[in-house]
């Protein structure tokens, strides 16, 4: 039971490769996150009927346009649009 408990304490668990690659963030690489939901954004402004359709429906869309984006990212340009739209008209 000793060596159990002692094997267990040693070592460093947070320098563990699994560990670090799971604490980055869901964010692209050099920067390109900025780039894909600039991508969103310019589909549904030539697209401006979309943004009323759910989350899903606008992935679908972007899809079959070959837009690569997630649904994270879209759900957040979503937002950002509604968001934007209760400002100015309000």
């Amino acid at each position: 039971y000793g060596e159990v408990r002692g094997y267990l304490g040693k070592g460093n668990v947070s320098a563990s490769p699994v560990r670090q690659l799971s604490a980055r963030s869901g964010q692209p690489p050099n920067g390109q996150g900025s780039t894909v939901k600039a991508s969103v954004h310019a589909y549904l402004d030539a697209n401006p009927d979309l943004a009323r359709l759910s989350v899903n429906q606008v992935l679908a869309a972007l899809k079959a346009a070959r837009v690569q984006a997630g649904r994270t990212t879209v759900a957040d340009v979503l937002q950002e649009r509604k968001s934007m739209k209760v400002e100015t008209s309000g």
